[in-house]
């Protein structure tokens, strides 16, 4: 029960996540080539009717008369296989010892002549009466040396009853198995009765110059005790020969995706038509069922892991991007139009060149992280190659391209050197592509179509990116590093205004911005981000510049004749002013929300305390800012170099104690006013600010020498 607690707990957690592989997966089905244009049958010497491509990766399968004589072939070069028989060889020695000691023992013998000859012929039937009388002269050592010479020998070489049981193959050759061994032998290395009969003759001719006793009871003797000691194994030469003819391979090669088989008005030879008759078979589903469903599933199971593994990934290993489902879908639709432009133009040639990773790559890198972007392009290349039939090619150039797009390109000079960019990546995909289908030995007319592919594709992808980027950023709600390079522009139309309407509230901000970036920098918070937000957090302050301290240059001061409830309205409309001017110049809502949480939910200090003095009744509400209060890292950096800029600049600094002291006030007081609860803010973080926030004022407002009065 408690296994199935865990499991129903770990699928509420991770429905969102099994959706997307569930729709992924069908629509990875979906998208797959799996019919295709009608493949014209054409023979050998047919002119074909039009440019025939590979709308997949096939293997070519021989033609059947090839295949035939190729078995054919297979099998006569088996060798038959013969065995030989280490037993008989000793049985027919024993034999012969046994004759011989026979021989030696009754010629020792004093028995009458008579009874030794009958005693020998009842040895050997058929013995004749010359051999027994040459038995017992003193030729018989040389006769009986000689047949075991011969017989050793013999023996050793291999006789067979009748070679004619031998089915020999064209090159005459047999597989003798002696023992653990097994040679190859030529049918003349081998005897059978005849031959060795005749090979002895021949040898007693040249030993022996023709000695006549040897040559007529030599052999005689020789031939009463030889037998054949090889034997032919019928079954075990069945099975290699079937085996070999079975191991004949159909294939002779393979046709891959995109490669043009025959072109349009060009005579087909044996080759082409091999070809077409292997995509037709494939078409026509000649090959076995059982086999394309295995490929099928062996495909599904890689993308489901290989989906998987990259879902567990980003999860993990990129808590920082706090990917939502918005984010998670957007990157499935990207996935879903490479897939999908992939799987319904698989026909057209060089569809490798057209599919948009360089935008998708560019885009995420842009939208979330280089990491995660490199990341998502190999999980949608893998997808691509499972599509494409384990073939890269085109898709390393567009690989090599999104890489370069991905790691090289930086956010700030993107719109200012857009040209050169695009330049730079067109070049380098059209370079890539040239020398890829150089190495395919495409055609011209190929190398151009891939080439011009190439260099369109990223010229595309950076002008539908500049085009949208806008829109998908406020779509997810995130903001890129290149529309921040271009609020933090300086001549900006707003911040141009700002600069002109509130100068002290500019150089205030500029201020702000230093010391926050600085403490991003020290915190690992993103500096790019609070930059921005230092520039625009007070530019609401321009509706009403004069009652801000620090555009006060005339001595003159608004507030003096206002009552304090009316002062406080005036400072806290700032923010309400802000948002209205941020959302009127369509600022991003992260930008936004630097203007609204900048004061979080503090109360306009000076005004405040002055209704205290009073002593008089006030509604403490109408001088608190309304917030909200900071969410992130980043707001809580503007907020404090906000507050502490603004308090240090209002008192004269005498020296390091006094700074240190109302840094320390105003960021205490901050956390007893509860401002940082909702952030991720640390402990260890606000002590980094107080030593970062020193060194910065330190080095601005420090105590300066009165060299008028020294004079």
């Amino acid at each position: 029960m408690h296994i199935l607690h865990t499991i129903k707990n770990k699928i509420k957690i991770y429905y969102f996540d099994i959706i997307l592989v569930l729709i992924l997966v069908i629509f990875f089905n979906l998208f797959y080539p799996s019919t295709f244009s009608k493949i014209p049958q054409l023979k050998k010497g047919d002119i074909s009717p039009k440019d025939i491509i590979a709308p997949f990766t096939f293997d070519i399968i021989k033609n059947s008369d090839i295949l035939r004589k190729e078995k054919e072939k297979a099998y006569d070069n088996t060798p038959p296989v013969i065995v030989y028989d280490e037993n008989r060889n000793v049985e027919i020695l024993n034999n012969f010892y046994s004759f011989k000691n026979l021989v030696d023992s009754l010629n020792k013998n004093v028995w009458k002549n008579e009874l030794k000859r009958k005693v020998l012929k009842d040895s050997i039937k058929n013995l004749s009466d010359d051999l027994v009388n040459i038995l017992f002269s003193e030729q018989s050592k040389n006769v009986l040396s000689f047949v075991e010479n011969s017989l050793k020998y013999t023996l050793d070489v291999g006789l067979i009853g009748d070679k004619s049981v031998i089915p020999f193959g064209k090159d005459r050759k047999v597989s003798l198995k002696r023992g653990n061994r097994e040679i190859l032998k030529n049918d003349n290395e081998i005897f059978d009765l005849d031959e060795a009969n005749e090979h002895l003759k021949k040898e007693i001719i040249k030993k022996y110059s023709g000695n006549s006793y040897l040559l007529k009871y030599g052999l005689e003797m020789f031939q009463y005790f030889l037998k054949p000691n090889i034997f032919f194994d019928r079954d075990e030469t069945s099975f290699r020969r079937e085996k070999a003819k079975n191991e004949v391979s159909e294939k002779v090669g393979i046709v891959l995706k995109g490669e043009i088989i025959v072109k349009a008005n060009q005579v087909v030879d044996q080759t082409v038509e091999d070809k077409i008759y292997s995509l037709n078979r494939f078409l026509k589903g000649e090959d076995n069922f059982k086999n394309k469903i295995l490929n099928a599933i062996y495909k599904n199971l890689i993308f489901i892991i290989t989906f998987i593994l990259y879902i567990i990934f980003i999860n993990t290993q990129f808590p920082k991007l706090n990917l939502k489902k918005r984010d998670k879908l957007f990157v499935l639709l990207l996935y879903l139009i490479n897939l999908g432009i992939f799987g319904f133009f698989y026909e057209l040639p060089n569809i490798e060149y057209i599919v948009p990773l360089i935008l998708t790559s560019i885009l995420l890198s842009l939208l979330y992280s280089k990491t995660f972007s490199l990341i998502t392009l190999l999980f949608i290349l893998t997808s691509l190659i499972l599509y494409s039939g384990m073939r890269l090619y085109g898709l390393l150039a567009v690989l090599v391209s999104s890489i370069y797009s991905i790691f090289f390109i930086k956010d700030e000079n993107l719109k200012k050197n857009f040209f050169g960019i695009v330049f730079k990546i067109s070049f380098i995909n059209l370079s890539l592509s040239f020398f890829i289908e150089l190495y395919r030995e495409s055609t011209l007319s190929n190398i151009f179509v891939a080439m011009l592919y190439s260099f369109i594709t990223p010229v595309l992808s950076f002008v539908i990116m500049m085009f949208t980027i806008k829109y998908i950023e406020n779509i997810l709600q995130r903001l890129t590093n290149v529309t921040l390079f271009e609020l933090s522009d300086l001549n900006n139309e707003l911040l141009k205004e700002l600069s002109e309407k509130t100068s002290g509230t500019y150089n205030h901000s500029i201020i702000v911005s230093r010391l926050a970036e600085k403490i991003a920098q020290s915190i690992d918070a993103d500096i790019l981000l609070v930059r921005v937000g230092s520039y625009y957090h007070d530019i609401g302050k321009m509706q009403k510049p004069e009652y801000f301290i620090e555009n006060q240059f005339k001595g003159t001061n608004p507030h003096e004749n206002l009552p304090y409830e009316i002062s406080a309205e005036i400072i806290i409309e700032h923010v309400k002013n802000g948002l209205k001017l941020a959302q009127k110049y369509k600022l991003p809502e992260k930008v936004q929300r630097f203007i609204i949480t900048h004061h979080g939910t503090t109360n306009v200090g000076y005004f405040y305390e002055k209704a205290k003095e009073s002593n008089k009744p006030f509604n403490k509400e109408l001088f608190r800012y309304p917030g909200p209060l900071p969410s992130s890292k980043e707001e809580t950096i503007v907020m404090l170099s906000d507050s502490i800029e603004a308090a240090v600049r209002s008192i004269n600094i005498t020296d390091d104690d006094s700074l240190k002291e109302i840094i320390e006030k105003i960021i205490n007081k901050r956390m007893e006013e509860k401002q940082f609860n909702e952030s991720n803010i640390t402990l260890k973080d606000l002590e980094k600010i107080k030593e970062i926030s020193f060194e910065f004022f330190k080095g601005i407002y420090h105590p300066r020498i009165d060299y008028v009065t020294k004079k």
